[in-house]
């Protein structure tokens, strides 16, 4: 009898998982997302394209420029001493003047700036969050009180999956920060004949 009194609340609780799944309503999220000043939360990106005579020269001073400005290589590749390609990561703040700064290393032949705008997708990952752990602690304290081994096996089984879906977000939210934090910004530079 104590089981069955039980069981309906099992399926309930199943059934709100599915509906929390789905829900949009903002909770305050663990930590905070990068902003742009008007509060949208936007991935700045850049591409240059240069004429050179020395590409290995470019490649030290783009390295220069870079861990100047707290960034890093993130790839490089050269070919027949004539195409130098390089990926960079700069702070948002500096994608400008780290622009402007590589322009000065040869002819400008291309340039140009990309901006996505992320907030919706920010929001929504920041609010299945909030979500799923309220949905994990209400099942914790679930568990806490089952008694039927059937019903704790069921609870720890959603609790996995739970947390393997949070783990999922808190991953792509920080993927997400680390994009709108970091700029990324394409280098072309093809050798310039004398």
């Amino acid at each position: 009898m104590k089981t069955f009194a039980r069981r309906p609340e099992v399926i309930a609780l199943l059934f709100l998982i599915t509906i929390l799944g789905c829900a949009k309503k903002s909770l305050s999220p663990s930590e905070p997302s990068p902003r742009a000043g008007d509060g949208r939360t936007v991935i700045r990106s850049g591409s240059l394209e240069l004429r050179a005579r020395e590409l290995t020269v470019v490649k030290s001073e783009v390295e220069r420029i870079v861990q100047e400005n707290q960034g890093w290589l993130e790839s490089w590749s050269l070919t027949d001493n004539r195409f130098l390609n390089m990926t960079v990561r700069v702070p948002e703040p500096a994608l400008d003047d780290v622009m402007n700064a590589l322009s000065s290393l040869g002819k400008v032949v291309s340039r140009s700036l990309r901006s996505v705008d992320v907030t919706e997708e920010m929001i929504d990952l920041e609010s299945r969050l909030g979500n799923l752990k309220a949905l994990r602690d209400r099942l914790r304290a679930y568990l806490e009180r089952a008694s039927d081994l059937k019903e704790i096996l069921e609870v720890e089984r959603e609790l996995v999956r739970v947390q393997t879906e949070i783990e999922s977000i808190e991953g792509k939210l920080k993927a997400l920060r680390s994009r709108v934090a970091m700029s990324e910004l394409k280098l072309s530079v093809k050798k310039r004949r004398l």
